[in-house]
């Protein structure tokens, strides 16, 4: 572990693990930092400048080589004070929106933070800020404080708290020195940089021992309201952007009748627009108006939606496409009053879902929410009269529940109690041990769950279950449960997941995929443990010759249909260090098989990564279930006969935890919807490159040493001795897959420049009819090369050059060299890796777009507004393939953002193929000395070991492969046809440009396309 920080390994380590238990999120640990690796042109609107606002400068840096983008903050200015003494006193704050600094956070919350830093600064402080409701700020220290940057990109984490009253929050890295006292090391022109930053929630409950603040546990109130016999006030409306009341008073009341509930909303000032007056349509949506919201009882309806504008117009909607014309359901009335409008609606039980009336105890989740729009129309948003604007109108929205920008979010609506509350605060307790409610935490929420305070006593409830799941965790030897989002495997390894414990694990896959479990297994005694896991489907008799039965490998679905343990295939995480410094991280990265007894070992009080892949290939839908039993080998069993399995029935240490493998009634591809190129030079013999899709092979330049006579023309074709077996090793590999794409092979990287600056004489002077000559017979002469083994030039591609620098190739000598290329083989193809500043000088498109046949451009540029467009206009052009591709050589990337997301990258764009840098490295020599240099697999003399990093990338491209398959079967020109590629076009957009802070929305979006392929195959 990296010793610069190391808070959370000292203090927090001692009290999380006191029983066991490590830093469990109670609500999960999703990052505060939308963009965290300072992606794209938005980072401003998250990382300002706070207090000397002219005395430092951020801007978006681009490191060479790996295109990686982060902050930079560089010292331009002191402050010169009366006296003529110098300072400084300026930082960056880390976390904000385009409104203002800071993210929401929850008051007297522990929040881990981590990124990454490196500077020509001698120091820098780390400090957080918070404001409270009112806006008021607060400075405070984390323990690491004081930063001394590296060099190099080093690690940084620890912890913070918020205070009872905070709101949000930010973490602030800053420069600071005085010469008055003689405390002024900072130099203008010193700067540091930042990257990979991440704030999450973390827990600091403990199982077995109090919590690690002494106390009252501090709740936060819920939306809960209790409808008796007498209407129930709903008050106390929120701003929809921001979490304080709304600038304009709103009053509801809920009451009931037989059949029916009746909602009354008061609508305090003035009526801009009553002007709609109708059923349905768009028209009502610039009135004033309220909107009733409701959690639907059908599991395939997000909710339910009612409308009623000032002029008594109507609205309704479910969150699904397409509107009903149906309005007789439901009843509504409009009233005016003095200095207020009045809003009533009847909708009866039948229409929310209930087959007569709700019972007491029963629960409806709801939201009220209010439109006002303000008067007049705007060409540009003008935040002080409303908070949202749309079609040059500004509007102010606000709700009963902070809905953080959505009114339609179901998980934020509040609770409405019908009759009475207790039998949820009774049931609440009915699961909770004598043992356990001698626990001093649980004692006291136990004393909160009052009916009396329904907001205090669902909160208390909430947390009394969590608590009690945590004080048994706590018990446990060990913990296994599986992991959905996780992204950082660094260690120490302790997912917040592993308080599902005891779940089931439930894998969804359609026909070909190649389904991964991500399971985390967790060592909860003071021992090291080696751990056997099987995947089974109980005990069977399975021999004749056997007296009792044996474990059945593999799956099993109803009508006993095997999924064979031969197609499931186990690897455990193990650590390697992340970067060949002294201080290092180590992460869970190398993906290796389990050995012949499957066992993985964990270390106290730590936790383990299982990866465990199914092959669908072939496999027949249906639903097949099993177990996984977890056997830790020190722990003590006894084994009994089973004379209802034929086998044995087992007590003691080891645990079953049930597996479910739904296989759908979809047949993917069985090659990647988006051809990917890995950069792989060295000749693949296990099969790994089919296995993950990749098409292009590699041939370097650097093996082409031809001589040369005076006049440019080739004297002898001499070859490095071991491009012949190399290229026949390459040939044979194409041979057997004549269904990949073309090209298949790659000449490079940058054969231009390595020609001119390796290979050619210095006798040759660039620019004279001698030197073009020879660098045309050095391209013919490959291509003789590569056609003797019998590769066509429509199979292979040259790339002429790999992100050229405008200082070292202008663009005159960078379009010669393309068309003297096409000027002895126009038929032959072209290659460009980024060059995207070349793309917006004068002459791109006459002196180079024509000589070029395949261009690949860097994933940040392909969101750059200026390089976007050029890339667009050339990928329509007739004959011309695009690619997206990545560089990064830090292992830390985020394995959601960076490796998962890349082919989204590609989706989005519209590009035809998909690069990453690299598969696996040029040279068989680093075997596991080096660590990965970009690399995203291991190369070992016998076999070819993946990483979690390329996992999640291959997750990425079975994102593609389902949404693709969508595209192809809504490829006619129905209604609906229309609408599912319109998802797929904005899902694609949503995942990689809008949101692609949400490590769960790929996920969502994939189970979208199911259920819409789903849909149309029934």
């Amino acid at each position: 572990m990296n010793d610069i920080e190391l808070e959370r390994g000292a203090q927090m380590k001692k009290i999380l693990f006191a029983l066991g238990l490590s830093a469990v999120s109670l609500f999960g640990a999703d990052n505060l930092i939308r963009n965290p690796e300072v992606d794209g042109d938005a980072w401003q609107k998250e990382f300002r400048v706070g207090e000397g606002k002219n005395q430092v400068e951020l801007t978006q840096f681009v490191e060479d080589s790996t295109w990686n983008r982060c902050l930079k903050m560089t010292l331009n200015n002191y402050y010169i004070s009366k006296d003529g003494f110098k300072s400084v006193n300026a930082g960056v704050m880390l976390g904000g929106d385009a409104k203002k600094p800071g993210f929401p956070c929850k008051p007297d919350t522990v929040y881990e933070f981590k990124f990454e830093l490196k500077g020509d600064a001698e120091r820098c402080m780390l400090n957080y800020y918070q404001w409270d409701s009112k806006g008021k700020a607060q400075k405070k220290q984390t323990k690491i404080h004081l930063i001394r940057p590296q060099k190099e990109w080093n690690v940084y984490k620890g912890t913070f708290r918020t205070s009872p009253t905070a709101k949000r929050a930010a973490l602030f890295i800053q420069f600071w020195g005085d010469a008055k006292r003689k405390n002024l090391r900072e130099k203008i022109g010193q700067h540091i940089m930042i990257d990979k930053i991440t704030v999450q929630e973390i827990s600091e409950f403990t199982p077995g021992a109090a919590p690690e603040k002494a106390g009252p546990v501090n709740l936060i109130p819920a939306p809960v309201f209790v409808l008796g016999e007498n209407p129930v006030v709903v008050d106390g409306f929120k701003d929809l952007m921001e979490d304080k009341p709304a600038k304009l008073k709103t009053t509801a009341e809920i009451s009931r009748s037989a059949d029916a509930l009746r909602v009354k909303i008061d609508c305090f000032g003035p009526v801009t627009s009553d002007a709609y007056s109708g059923t349905g349509g768009g028209a009502i949506w610039k009135d004033d108006l309220v909107e009733l919201f409701f959690e639907s009882k059908d599991p395939n309806t997000p909710y339910l939606q009612f409308v009623i504008s000032a002029g008594n117009g109507r609205w309704m909607g479910n969150g699904k496409p397409g509107t009903s014309d149906d309005y007789s359901g439901w009843k509504s009335k409009v009233s005016r009053g003095s200095g207020r409008w009045t809003a009533e609606a009847e909708i009866p039980y039948a229409l929310l879902g209930y087959k007569q009336a709700p019972a007491d105890g029963e629960t409806l989740r709801f939201n009220l929410c209010r439109q006002h729009p303000a008067p007049g129309t705007f060409d540009q948003p003008d935040y002080s009269k409303g908070n949202r604007f749309g079609a040059h109108m500004m509007f102010d929205n606000s709700s009963v529940v902070f809905g953080r920008g959505s009114n339609s979010d179901t998980k934020r609506f509040a609770i409405l109690f019908f009759g009475t509350m207790k039998p949820y605060c009774d049931q609440a307790l009915a699961g909770v041990s004598a043992g356990e409610r001698k626990d001093p935490t649980v004692k006291e929420l136990i004393s909160k769950l009052d009916p009396a305070q329904p907001g205090i006593a669902f909160a208390a409830a909430a947390e009394l279950e969590k608590r009690v799941r945590l004080l048994r965790l706590g018990k446990e030897p060990f913990l296994l449960a599986q992991l959905k989002t996780t992204k950082d495997f660094a260690l120490p390894f302790f997912p917040n997941e592993l308080q599902n414990h005891g779940r089931l694990l439930k894998i969804r896959a359609a026909v070909n995929e190649q389904a991964p479990l991500m399971l985390s297994l967790a060592n909860m005694t003071a021992l090291p443990e080696e751990y056997r896991v099987i995947v089974n489907s109980g005990w069977a008799k399975q021999d004749p010759s056997q007296e009792w039965g044996s474990m059945v490998t593999g799956l099993r679905s109803a009508d006993g249909t095997a999924f064979p343990a031969a197609k499931i295939e186990l690897r455990r995480g193990v650590p390697i260090r992340d970067a060949e410094t002294p201080k290092h991280e180590r992460l869970l990265d190398v993906l290796a098989k389990v050995n012949e007894a499957a066992t993985i070992p964990v270390q106290p009080r730590e936790a383990g990564l299982l990866w465990i892949t199914f092959d669908c290939t072939d496999a027949k839908p249906g639903i097949y279930k099993g177990r996984i039993t977890v056997l830790p080998l020190n722990g003590i069993n006894q084994t009994f006969k089973n004379s209802r399995s034929g086998g044995y029935a087992v007590k003691g240490a080891s645990r079953d935890f049930s597996v479910e493998l739904e296989i759908l009634p979809i047949v993917l591809p069985k090659k990647s919807s988006i051809p990917f190129n890995g950069y792989v030079r060295p000749a693949d013999r296990s099969g790994f490159l089919d296995r993950y899709d990749c098409f292009m092979r590699m041939v370097t330049p650097w093996y082409f040493t031809f001589t040369y006579n005076d006049d440019g023309s080739v004297a002898e074709e001499k070859v490095r001795s071991f491009l012949d077996p190399q290229l026949k090793l390459i040939v044979d590999a194409i041979r057997k897959n004549p269904d990949i794409n073309d090209p298949k092979i790659m000449v490079g990287y940058s054969v231009y420049q390595v020609w001119k600056k390796r290979l050619l004489p210095k006798k040759f002077k660039s620019g004279t009819p001698e030197y073009w000559n020879a660098w045309r017979n050095f391209c013919l002469g490959i291509d003789r090369i590569l056609k003797k083994h019998g590769v066509s030039r429509k199979e292979y591609t040259m790339e002429i050059f790999d992100e050229p620098h405008l200082k070292d190739f202008p663009m005159e000598e960078l379009s010669r060299a393309f068309a003297e290329y096409k000027k002895v083989m126009p038929d032959a193809q072209t290659l460009l890796t980024s060059g995207t500043l070349y793309s917006l000088l004068p002459g791109w498109t006459e002196k180079v777009v024509p000589y070029l046949d395949q261009w690949i451009v860097h994933s940040s540029a392909a969101s750059i507004p200026e390089p976007r467009k050029m890339f667009d206009r050339f990928k329509v052009l007739p004959g011309k393939k695009t690619g997206i591709y990545i560089c990064g050589t830090n292992m830390r990337q985020d394995c959601y953002r960076y490796y998962r997301l890349l082919p989204w990258n590609v989706l989005e764009a519209g590009a035809d193929f998909v690069s990453l840098y690299q598969l696996f490295p040029q040279s068989m020599a680093n075997d596991l000395y080096r660590i990965p240099f970009g690399d995203a697999a291991y190369v070992l003399p016998d076999t070819v070991v993946p990483s979690a990093r390329l996992e999640f990338f291959r997750m990425g491209m079975t994102d593609i492969k389902y949404l693709r398959l969508l595209e192809k079967l809504a490829s006619g020109d129905s209604k609906q046809d229309r609408e599912d590629r319109d998802f797929v076009r904005k899902a694609a957009k949503e995942v990689y440009l809008v949101s692609p802070h949400d490590a769960g929305l790929a996920g969502k979006m994939r189970e979208e396309a199911i259920k819409r392929i789903l849909k149309r195959i029934k």
